[in-house]
């Protein structure tokens, strides 16, 4: 099964059917093949139909969409440190979907009001509220966001990008044809698709927006699409059958072997893509280290179908797995890093280690928001307690 070639914005975005939660109760999605060193793979959701668009913070606090039409169950959710909660309501017979957190924990989503009219949401201390027109937001951490406004119909579905820089809105590369897929890092680049679907094959760029001013980035294709931007302003994007990279200067090429699909990467150097498997012809997850002369990582290697993923500063990743054998059952996977006592993963549990310890003790008790405190969350149970710290202390002094 290869995945659709094509881009068709906020429809592709919210398509999907009535999700039941089955919190840590599936099989594992991932047989795991060649983590990197001190991380491991948990999945914390499987459901019988379908899920989209997960997005993590620095803090490990992933959100994610799911359903569509009269689905009771559609909305948009959350998952903190072992646990999962519904944000948003049903919005029923319409759509939200394409969500985004911050580092703060702000979250935003799209929600549809109307047919070819949907607005920015933006959740915050549980209350939500409303920017203003648009779909597919994407956030950095200064509050600032780009998402895509719906235009007219020709002979395909007109979009631009909207550009809310935290005063006020703008439209940014205004043109007769479709301009989406964007995404937006802290010093408030922006990188989108600039897509002809009216012409027969499909055609189009990716453009790089910054204090008023574009450029098109070099790309060895006319068909592109998918692209994300890093906050050393480094883009990877979808280029048909192979991933390309520009670092700022120049573009060069990942991967050409087989299709690779959905790329994503943070400021570490971490690169992730599904590529196809050739005997499966399924997707499967892959990390690329540039920082270690592109060493590549097999994150799973089972009959699942890999899509979307996200990482964050930590070189964790989250993304969304399908069944196809039960389609369009689905899950999110998480590769996290494994909990030793080592905050600064530097290699060894000492002093340092013990005084963040120390700022990290709350208590018996759940507690919201961990961020990097979860890591010494030794028994994933929602807190830093003594539990926590006689796990800590027998490993104090020695490798993890």
């Amino acid at each position: 099964m290869r995945m659709n070639r094509s881009i068709t914005g906020y429809w592709a975005a919210v398509a999907s059917v009535t999700l039941v939660s089955v919190m840590l109760l599936a099989p594992a999605a991932c047989a795991q093949v060649n983590l990197p060193e001190g991380f491991e793979v948990v999945q914390f959701e499987f459901t019988p139909q379908a899920a989209f668009g997960p997005q993590i913070n620095d803090c490990g606090e992933v959100v994610w969409s799911r359903g569509q039409g009269q689905d009771k169950n559609k909305g948009i959710y959350y998952y903190d440190n072992g646990r999962a909660k519904r944000l948003s309501g049903d919005n029923i017979g319409l759509g939200v979907g394409m969500p985004d957190i911050d580092r703060d924990g702000l979250i935003v989503w799209g929600r549809r009001i109307a047919e070819g009219v949907s607005e920015v949401v933006v959740y915050r201390g549980g209350q939500e509220s409303i920017l203003g027109r648009g779909f597919g937001p994407r956030l950095n951490n200064h509050e600032q966001i780009a998402c895509e406004v719906f235009r007219k119909y020709t002979c395909q579905p007109d979009f631009n990008i909207l550009f809310y820089d935290g005063q006020r809105a703008r439209v940014i590369g205004r043109s007769r044809q479709v301009d989406q897929g964007q995404n937006i890092n802290d010093s408030a680049q922006i990188v989108y698709m600039h897509t002809d679907f009216c012409v027969q094959p499909w055609a189009g760029d990716i453009r790089l927006y910054q204090n008023g001013e574009t450029q098109i980035l070099p790309a060895g294709d006319a068909q592109v699409q998918e692209p994300h931007i890093n906050n050393l302003g480094h883009v990877v994007w979808d280029a048909q059958s192979r991933v390309e990279l520009w670092d700022g200067s120049r573009t060069r090429v990942l991967t050409d072997q087989h299709w690779a699909a959905v790329p994503n990467l943070n400021d570490r150097g971490d690169v992730y893509l599904a590529w196809e498997d050739q005997d499966s012809q399924n997707y499967q997850p892959w990390l690329i280290r540039t920082s270690e002369a592109d060493r590549w990582y097999r994150l799973a290697d089972d009959d699942g179908n890999y899509g979307r993923a996200s990482l964050n500063e930590w070189g964790e990743v989250t993304g969304v797995w399908y069944d196809p054998r039960q389609h369009p059952a689905s899950g999110i996977w998480y590769m996290r890093r494994i909990r030793t006592g080592d905050f600064q993963f530097d290699g060894d549990i000492d002093g340092t280690d013990y005084s963040a310890l120390a700022r990290c003790m709350s208590g018996p008790g759940r507690v919201d928001r961990l961020c990097d405190c979860r890591f010494l969350d030794l028994d994933h149970d929602g807190d830093v307690d003594l539990r926590d710290f006689a796990h800590f202390q027998n490993a104090f002094g020695g490798n993890p």
